[in-house]
């Protein structure tokens, strides 16, 4: 896509100074928060790769490299509150996005952070939201997102891990996560041990299955086909950052 001059840049705030990563986790909560209730008034661009863009600060034009997940707006008609936090787009790029789509065809999630997501029913548009409550999933659940969709799994035989290893892929959003764990891993280390939900999958789906990130070598983040399973407990805030990145990544559609 041609991105034009005047366009505003809303920056992926996992890259700014981190006092904490529960400072962190109030910050992507927002950005989340935002980016989803914006795209249901204005179309909401997201980057799905690190891009370079002019933008001007002040009178200066300066060249930055924004990270994956980045929103984009197009449309002046935005809150000045967010204008005041956002970069101007000094020069036209072309930049690989795709376009924020908050819509599922149903939440039936009693986890409250999916309440407050600004996500509508919509059962043309939406994207299966689904949250499981024991440690399989089945063929029919698997096929329901297949081309696309979320999957939360919460149930009772919780363990808890430590260690955080990222599959090696040249999957964008995979080598992504590896980055963002990369980036934390000071804070990583010092924090709260990570609980999942062990789940096991259909063998009937493993021909669409790719392991994304492993806690103590077991699937935390699963996709399947277009959709992802997501294992971890949301009680650490490293599993609410990835929660996050998570959705911005099923919610989109990416643009020819």
């Amino acid at each position: 896509m041609w991105l034009r001059e005047n366009c505003y840049i809303m920056p992926l705030p996992l890259w700014k100074d981190i006092e904490s990563l529960p400072n962190l986790v109030l910050q992507m909560n927002l950005y989340t928060q935002q980016v989803f209730s914006l795209s249901r008034n204005v179309t909401v661009y997201l980057l799905l790769e690190p891009t370079p863009i002019t933008v001007k600060m002040g009178n200066i034009k300066i060249v930055m490299t924004f990270p994956m997940f980045t929103s984009i707006v197009c449309n002046t008609v935005i809150n000045k509150d967010l204008i005041k936090r956002s970069y101007r787009v000094a020069e036209g790029s072309w930049a690989k996005v795709g376009i924020v789509n908050p819509y599922v065809v149903y939440v039936s999630c009693k986890n409250p952070k999916a309440s407050y997501l600004s996500l509508s029913a919509d059962s043309v548009k939406g994207s299966p939201y689904i949250c499981l409550d024991k440690p399989q999933v089945n063929l029919e659940l698997g096929l329901k997102i297949l081309n696309g969709g979320f999957v939360e799994v919460s149930h009772s035989e919780k363990i808890v891990g430590k260690n955080i290893d990222v599959v090696t892929s040249r999957d964008p959003l995979t080598s992504f996560l590896k980055n963002v764990i990369d980036t934390l891993r000071n804070f990583i280390e010092k924090a709260e041990d990570i609980v999942l939900n062990p789940v096991n999958i259909d063998r009937k789906l493993e021909v669409y299955r790719q392991d994304m990130l492993l806690i103590d070598g077991i699937p935390a983040i699963i996709k399947v086909g277009k959709g992802i399973i997501f294992a971890l407990d949301l009680s650490s805030s490293l599993a609410q950052i990835l929660y996050n990145l998570i959705l911005l990544t099923v919610f989109n559609v990416p643009t020819d």
